[in-house]
């Protein structure tokens, strides 16, 4: 490996001691600690943007962080003798959180709400936060209702129709009708921001973007908990992280209404949140998303053949149904 990495190693300030993998990944060890190295596949621009917003982490609370290292020329990519990016990033070994063990979900929480924090103090360079992706919830759930809408219409222009095909008609009307609800609900929540009034968060802070058990790492050694995976960093309501985390919890926990109250009682104690706030988390669990998500990926394959998997999913959905729709209704009456 250091034979085939020698391009890149001899680009860094440091002296490699072993080289091993690890998760698929390859694990540097150095006198000045243990770094991974990995194909990059975004641009310097983002790379930039990645590594600004974790080195202001690291600097307001963050300890230990994968902050990309530079190069000696001060580029935070490298390329080998092909002309292949790379970069390197600080190392620290852990295990993910466990979306059963409910300890361990609630320090997720805690950490995301602490995560929110400190983004919403960032001040980035003007190039670098313009460039920022900004995130549209509107833009997205209605989006994802087209979709919905078009693949139905595809499944019933097919003379024949397969066990996943026919499972989808039975099903279409109740979700259609609750993504059409969320939108409803959705129309009604003023996105402008409004930076006089005191109570109003921005609907442009910066949130993690795909934050779930992956982003969430317990350090060894008692070293404590940190987050990681920026890759999908965007610009908008923090909100959309809590709802994401939250929602990969319940889909491993059958939709534990007692948990994922919980979590959000965590979240909401440690930082502010606004009524909006509040119903467009509400509005982000009546969208059946994971319904858009089964369907969209059956529509962009069009195999003859459908997966005995694809089915399978959509089934398994359609059992926690009642149990997801008794948790939507828990979070009504803790809004209340």
């Amino acid at each position: 490996m250091e034979d085939k990495m020698g391009v890149i190693f001899k680009q860094y300030d440091f002296n490699v001691e072993e080289t091993y993998r690890v998760k698929g990944c390859t694990v540097i060890k150095t006198e000045k600690g243990e770094f991974v190295i990995k194909p990059y596949e975004g641009s310097e621009t983002k790379a930039r943007i990645d590594n600004a917003i974790k080195i202001h982490l690291h600097e307001n609370g963050y300890e230990y962080m994968d902050i990309t290292q530079t190069n000696r020329e001060g580029e935070l990519i490298s390329y080998n003798q092909y002309g292949n990016p790379f970069v390197i990033k600080r190392m620290y070994q852990g295990l993910e959180c466990d979306l059963y063990n409910h300890d361990q979900v609630i320090a997720g929480v805690q950490e995301l709400a602490k995560l929110h924090k400190i983004l919403r103090t960032i001040v980035l360079d003007k190039e670098l936060e313009h460039k920022i992706r900004s995130r549209d919830v509107k833009e997205d759930l209605n989006s994802y209702l087209k979709g919905i809408r078009r693949v139905n219409r595809y499944i019933v222009g097919k003379n024949k129709k397969n066990d996943f095909e026919t499972q989808f008609l039975r099903v279409f009307p109740e979700y259609i009708y609750q993504g059409e609800e969320a939108a409803g609900i959705l129309a009604g929540i003023n996105f402008e921001r409004n930076e006089k009034a005191d109570n109003t968060r921005k609907w442009e802070d910066i949130y993690h973007g795909s934050f779930d058990q992956h982003s969430i790492l317990f350090l060894n050694s008692n070293m404590g908990v940190t987050v990681s995976n920026f890759e999908k960093v965007a610009k908008g309501c923090q909100i959309v992280d809590l709802y994401h985390f939250i929602r990969k919890t319940m889909e491993k926990n059958e939709w534990e209404e007692e948990l994922g109250i919980r979590m959000i009682e965590e979240y909401v104690s440690k930082i502010d949140v606004s009524g909006d706030e509040m119903k467009l988390l509400e509005v982000m669990f009546i969208f059946p998303e994971k319904f858009w998500k089964i369907v969209n990926r059956y529509y962009n394959t069009r195999k003859v053949w459908v997966s005995g998997k694809s089915l399978e999913k959509l089934n398994s959905l359609n059992e926690q149904e009642i149990k997801r729709k008794c948790f939507i209704k828990a979070i009504k009456e803790y809004r209340k």
